[in-house]
């Protein structure tokens, strides 16, 4: 039986290759590294597929280097490449090399752990161990030797999603990450974008994130603005809710007192009770005027918070919008008048 699988694994490496423009070199290397495998020279193989997978990941090409790596037990890296090949494997070619090559992708993934990662925020960086492996959602599985690993997700402005996981050799497991929102207090430094499976493995990438000291600075800004409006919010809100109890009791007093006086008592103003009542409503409306200009100073702050929150310029290099917040404010009422261009 393991004589048949040997010679099923060999016949993966007779697909053509599909030729790009001016592809004579690279088809002379692919003629090369297919006779290695005739040969079995199975580490010669994969020095010349391993070049061509960076140079260009193709179907054939994965398909070749995940022989030699299966052949090398190196059965984690087979099974990514093997797996590449099937998913891009073209409707025109044999069905039955196909097939040969998802049976031995099975075989190589009974050697390793599979884990199926989902993450709730499309484009974040993928790791596991702290090696980058793509960026999310993920194309397909993603194959681990036996044993404890740390799968993480990096997200510009949010903590680090880490998930601890231990699988055994043929097992497979699900891993499912969720950030837990925005971080405000300190950057995220992470190690920069890691190239797509199966899209080169030069980790050049043109969306590469700007210098770290760069987003540091940027992100330092916009926290003090941010945490700075949310104490003026938070001071204002409680002087405005101390002073609405200092204004209710002021006026329950003056109630009290205006109960106990006849329609005339006050005709003189110099009775005791009447200045008691008259400071009870000065209190009152004092209270009241406080309370408001609180109200509003707490509302403004909040909406200016929640502004810079969402119109601050990002570290991409955009623009802020130009918003307006302009407090009114009268005794008893008090509101806000919004203007700007969004």
């Amino acid at each position: 039986m393991r004589t048949r699988l040997i010679v099923a694994l060999l016949c993966l490496s007779s697909v053509a290759m599909a030729a790009p423009p001016d592809a004579d070199a690279r088809r002379a290397a692919y003629l090369e590294g297919d006779r290695a495998l005739v040969a079995k020279d199975w580490a010669g193989a994969e020095t010349i597929f391993k070049k061509l997978w960076v140079e260009g990941a193709t179907y054939d090409v994965a398909l070749s280097l995940g022989q030699a790596e299966f052949r090398q037990n190196k059965y984690r890296d087979a099974a990514e490449h093997l797996e590449y090949a099937i998913a891009n494997y073209p409707p025109r070619e044999k069905t039955d090399t196909l097939e040969r090559a998802k049976k031995f992708l099975s075989l190589a993934a009974k050697q390793v752990g599979t884990l199926h990662i989902t993450v709730d925020q499309k484009g974040a960086q993928m790791l596991i161990d702290g090696e980058p492996i793509g960026t999310s959602p993920l194309p397909g599985n993603t194959y681990v030797d036996a044993g404890a690993h740390t799968v993480e997700a990096r997200l510009a402005d949010h903590a680090p999603a880490r998930q601890e996981i231990s699988v055994t050799a043929g097992a497979s497991a699900n891993v499912e990450l969720k950030f837990t929102g925005p971080v405000l207090l300190t950057g995220i430094e992470t190690a920069g974008p890691a190239p797509a499976v199966g899209a080169g493995l030069d980790g050049q990438n043109p969306t590469a994130n700007p210098p770290a000291e760069t987003q540091k600075r940027g992100v330092e800004a916009r926290t003090v603005a941010l945490w700075s409006g949310v104490g003026v919010t938070a001071v204002a809100l409680g002087v405005g809710v101390g002073f609405a109890f200092k204004a209710s009791a002021a006026s329950d007093d003056f109630k009290s007192l205006d109960s106990t006086l006849g329609p005339n008592d006050c005709s003189a103003p110099a009775a005791p009770a009447c200045a008691d009542l008259q400071k009870a409503l000065d209190d009152r409306n004092a209270a009241n005027r406080v309370k408001n200009v609180s109200f509003v100073v707490a509302g403004v702050a909040a909406v200016a918070t929640a502004s810079m929150f969402f119109l601050w310029p990002s570290r991409r290099g955009g623009t802020a919008r130009e918003l307006r917040v302009l407090p009114i404010a009268t005794q008893n009422t008090g509101g806000l008048l919004i203007n700007g261009n969004f």
